[in-house]
């Protein structure tokens, strides 16, 4: 078998969530069946993974994707009456390169990682037309409109109309269409025509690399963690909802807790906003390796407000024993209980109580990091995704038919007449 795998990053290394799941897929994959991986490249530091991917995949092409050029094609995407994230990821270097490999192989399955990669299917023939939505993107945008301030909130809701447009296009022409959680299929099962063909294949947490055995012998103290990428809109605003609104008063009660931030590139106004808070607060950016953050901590804190979909960065508190304090939205999608295996709280007095409780309470502390880990252990390693993997490729839905005749109607069309125009310009 073989299989064309289309990524919108460079699915290495495994250090932030649409990288995690892309790798532990691919990776899985290549066991099963030759793999050709085409991704894109949005940092010359990529480069080097290339020979990594290399190990599991038959062959590994990495197109360039600068950011200047992507938000000019999203806008003219916008103006055209398209999404911005089609006509960001839509980059004439990747459409050259998906009819050069196709050319060069027949495949059997074509595997889309993320929405704005399924733009690319038209021009496969496979006979196996898998998009891996992972979460439902439409929905996102909706949130961040419902956040920002106009002129942004006219454009966010435009993005999300779009972008649910293309979800339905999607699903009308995949064989078979994937979520990271329940919750995500059935908001998407909610708007699509019954019978769309829908698959949950869970997130999972490498439990060999991130566990308690791990933690090293660092004395602790009223610590709290935050781990994310530090440009993401909603870990933005979970990083400055918490130090603005929940530490101060956790701060009241107990004087010594303190907070740390630890992801890539932390965003320009978030760095200009923890200048102005005191004590208390480290914005710790990229670091090598985040285990020793989880180790020398007390409490992790998923105080989200935006975004979608299964939190990694939970997935991987619980595996190495941190008790979690979660927003609902947070924990939306795995099968945690409040008081059992997290704490939930909402409101920035809620959340605060809840911090004060844990840092006081080392008994509900051990409890609820011994529940979450066991049901780590049960519920999410990688090995239950490789299983829903395996079934994925060994069904067939009746929709099968259709993908193999490809992309049809307007979108088929336009796809065709913007490539053309891609390659005559």
């Amino acid at each position: 078998m073989r299989v064309l795998y289309l990524a919108h990053r460079v699915p290495y290394p495994p250090n932030k969530g649409e990288k995690i799941r892309a790798y532990h897929h691919l990776r899985h994959l290549a066991t099963l069946a030759d793999v050709h991986l085409l991704a894109f490249a949005d940092r010359p530091e990529d480069e080097p993974w290339r020979s990594v991917l290399g190990q599991h995949c038959r062959s590994v092409e990495l197109v360039r994707l600068r950011p200047r050029s992507g938000v000019a094609r999203g806008v003219l995407s916008l103006l055209r009456g398209h999404s911005l994230s089609e006509g960001y990821f839509g980059d004439a270097a990747m459409w050259r390169a998906v009819r050069r490999t196709v050319t060069a192989h027949p495949f059997d399955v074509v595997w889309a990682s993320s929405l704005p990669m399924a733009q690319y299917l038209s021009l496969v023939t496979a006979s196996r037309r898998i998009v891996d939505f992972v979460d439902v993107d439409s929905e996102k945008w909706w949130q961040f409109a419902g956040h920002a301030r106009v002129p942004l909130r006219w454009a966010y809701a435009i993005e999300s109309r779009r972008l649910r447009r293309f979800e339905k296009q999607i699903s009308a022409t995949a064989e078979r269409v994937l979520f990271a959680s329940d919750a995500e299929a059935a908001l998407f099962q909610s708007f699509v025509p019954a019978g769309v063909p829908v698959q949950v294949i869970p997130n999972g947490v490498d439990t060999a690399l991130f566990h308690p055995q791990h933690a090293p012998a660092t004395p602790r103290g009223a610590k709290m963690l935050f781990v994310g990428t530090l440009d993401y809109r909603p870990n933005v605003d979970a990083v400055l909802f918490f130090v603005r609104e929940v530490l101060p008063l956790v701060r009241a009660a107990v004087p010594a807790a303190r907070f740390t931030a630890v992801g890539h590139r932390p965003a320009r106004r978030l760095v200009r906003s923890m200048r102005s808070v005191h004590d208390g607060v480290e914005i710790a950016g990229s670091v090598a390796d985040v285990r020793p953050y989880f180790a020398a901590t007390d409490v992790f804190v998923a105080p989200l407000r935006l975004g979608r979909g299964v939190q990694n960065k939970v997935l991987e508190a619980m595996a190495m024993g941190v008790p979690v304090i979660a927003t609902p939205l947070a924990v939306e999608g795995l099968a945690v209980q409040d008081r059992v295996h997290v704490l939930v709280a909402e409101t920035s007095r809620q959340l605060a109580a809840a911090v004060i409780e844990l840092l006081r309470d080392a008994e509900l502390c051990r409890r609820l990091a011994d529940n979450a880990l066991r049901l780590v252990r049960d519920e999410y390693r990688w090995q239950r995704a490789e299983r829903a993997i395996d079934a994925c490729l060994q069904s067939r839905s009746a929709v099968a038919r259709r993908a193999t005749r490809g992309v049809s109607g307007r979108h088929h069309r336009r796809t065709r007449r913007a490539d053309h125009g891609r390659e005559r310009r």
